[in-house]
């Protein structure tokens, strides 16, 4: 099988670490110095995502593509993949509703598996997974990947695409309150909130995303998780109009200096649901950085692999598929949870 990976940054690095041996690997990406940290790995391109025909060409010979690149291309390389007849699975950040594409990728015979990394990804498929064991009513997620010692003055680490990590401040916050869906300020609301153990603060984001469609619940909510002293300088920067396009690549020679703490990341996901008589579940994840790679980079890389092997095992039906497809098929999600585990992440189930 013919894999062809868009983007060598952190989170391409560990999909081809746990790819490579299995597939003829290919890696595509704009930066030579990136390509060169992967040779060896597999054959590398030097190719601009955005010129669509010639990406289109290209990938019309691989078996599927794999999209790592940031978001605001996501959308055009699931496009440039439905027009070639590829199969394809999607990382990105992408702005725009991956559903738009379920047409398309079916009369193609195409599968779209989007949003198949983290979060949103593994935060999906546990949502999928207790919409199939309880008569769901409510549901939570709390998400995060933090620097194990945070330091002033940002008290964060920028650990992937830092143009995304900026629109989660920017970007509408779509969550579910009494069956319809809203649209919150992300930084309008910043509470303080006790994980695990740790003292963080939580902001409503934008990671529900395919679940909005999915799964039909009262309320359903995704914050994501901060080290206190972050979020209210983003609050300030983007007020200031700092994360305003003309601004945003000044802005970020400034701020990205300051986001590379020294030291290990974690990621840390949890995921409650109360059913319709109250019984409560929920799952836990927990990871740190090994073997050369960020926290981030193998929680959500690691996803992106595992389910590259179901589309490659024809697993799928084609059209647009959402990671909590995952979750609903015993099959599939123990074969999943498996594979994390087996690589080193921890995650556990709690019934209350």
């Amino acid at each position: 099988m013919k894999v062809i990976l868009f983007g060598a940054g952190n989170v391409g690095k560990a999909i081809v670490k746990d790819l490579a041996e299995e597939v003829e690997m290919h890696i595509a990406d704009v930066d030579e110095v990136k390509l060169s940290y992967l040779e060896g790995h597999g054959d590398t391109h030097l190719i601009d995502v955005s010129q669509k025909d010639k990406v289109r060409e290209f990938i019309s010979d691989f078996d599927l593509v794999i999209s790592s690149v940031p978001g605001k291309f996501g959308y055009e390389l699931l496009e440039q993949s439905v027009e070639a007849g590829v199969d394809a699975v999607d990382v990105s950040f992408m702005p725009e509703d991956p559903f738009s594409l379920d047409n398309g990728a079916r009369k193609k015979g195409v599968s779209l598996v989007v949003d198949a990394g983290f979060g949103p990804g593994i935060s999906n498929v546990f949502v999928g997974r207790l919409s199939e064991l309880m008569d769901m009513e409510e549901c939570f997620i709390r998400i995060c990947g933090l620097p194990e010692n945070p330091e002033p003055p940002l008290y964060y680490t920028s650990t992937w695409s830092p143009v995304d990590l900026i629109e989660e401040y920017t970007r509408p916050a779509r969550q579910v309150h009494n069956g319809q869906i809203v649209e919150l300020d992300p930084l309008e609301e910043i509470n303080k909130v006790n994980i695990c153990g740790l003292e963080l603060e939580e902001f409503y984001s934008d990671g529900l995303r395919t679940l909005l469609k999915t799964i039909e619940v009262d309320r359903l909510e995704e914050t994501t998780l901060r080290w206190p002293g972050h979020l209210d300088k983003m609050k300030v920067l983007r007020d200031l109009g700092f994360f305003d396009e003309e601004h945003l690549q000044s802005t970020l020679e400034v701020l990205l200096p300051l986001m590379h703490i020294p030291g290990k990341d974690f990621s840390l996901l949890k995921v409650e649901a109360i059913g319709t008589t109250g019984e409560k579940m929920e799952y836990t994840l927990w990871d740190t950085a090994k073997d050369g790679l960020s926290s981030m980079a193998r929680t959500t890389g690691f996803t992106t692999a595992l389910i590259a092997r179901y589309v490659l095992e024809g697993r799928f039906e084609p059209g647009v598929v959402p990671p909590e497809l995952v979750g609903r098929k015993p099959e599939l999600y123990d074969r999943f949870i498996d594979g994390l585990m087996s690589r080193g992440i921890e995650i556990k189930e709690c019934t209350k």
